[in-house]
């Protein structure tokens, strides 16, 4: 058995002092390189695509408001409902459905009305113009990116997906967690996992030293327990009904 992670600063808490073989890859290609052993960092969006993934309760990677890491970059408007091309991150698929989904309702709900309100309005899809470019050496008049090459960016004007899919839906996002295939290896790494992550987020100043990281890292909400699976279930739904694809209940372990 081996893990498979991503080769980003955000996993890092979740993977730093691990006694295991490691591979990273970037999150959408994370499910097609494991093995059927193999317990990887991957996409929320994998266990809605694969009814054989299991995913463990305790840990991945979120947010509860801005993650830094996830963002729309505005290139020549910087009004949502003005942008009309939008070139895709390929490296994740989970926060390319997340932009999708605020897109087409997001945009149209506004980030107003009650939770009720905000659940009745996504059950009729809102259909925009916009045109996606899976390619970033196109330019258009946004472009999706993920991961550290967002803080190469800067001051740039940008729409955090976190925040926009908290201040929308009040729930946290996870982006990824721990999934597996075999559910006895599961539940055996399961508690390792979770006592290895516990001990780095309580000692963060032994894994760097640098306040920017140290900063983001504590921004982040490794947890995944009610609230996370709460909002897990919520963005399945949306993402559903906006892909037109079979739904699948997910598998905890």
């Amino acid at each position: 058995m081996k893990l498979g992670s991503v080769p980003y600063k955000n996993a890092i808490p979740l993977t730093a002092y691990l006694d295991c073989d490691i591979y990273w890859a970037p999150p959408s290609q994370l499910p097609r390189l494991a093995g059927p052993d193999d317990i990887i960092l991957a996409p929320i969006v994998a266990a809605f695509e694969d009814p054989s993934l299991y995913i463990l309760e305790g840990v991945g990677i979120g947010s509860f408001g801005p993650v830094d890491t996830v963002k729309l970059f505005f290139n020549k408007t910087t009004d949502v409902k003005n942008i009309r091309t939008i070139s895709l991150d390929t490296e994740s698929k989970t926060s390319v459905a997340l932009l999708k989904i605020l897109l087409h309702y997001w945009t149209k709900d506004n980030g107003q009305g009650t939770m009720d309100q905000k659940q009745k309005s996504c059950r009729s899809m809102v259909h925009g113009p916009w045109s996606f470019v899976h390619s970033s050496d196109v330019l258009c008049d946004a472009a999706l990116l993920i991961g550290d090459k967002v803080w190469e960016q800067g001051d740039k004007p940008a729409l955090d997906l976190g925040q926009a899919w908290t201040e929308w839906t009040g729930l946290p996002f996870v982006y990824a967690c721990w999934m597996t295939k075999n559910q006895i290896i599961g539940k055996e790494w399961k508690q390792k996992l979770i006592t290895q992550a516990q001990k780095n987020l309580e000692n963060l100043e032994k894994i760097s030293t640098d306040p920017k990281l140290l900063k983001y890292w504590r921004q982040l909400v490794y947890e995944v327990g009610p609230k996370q699976k709460e909002g897990i279930q919520l963005f399945q739904k949306y993402w559903w009904e906006l892909e037109k694809k079979e739904i699948f209940p997910l598998k905890w372990i």
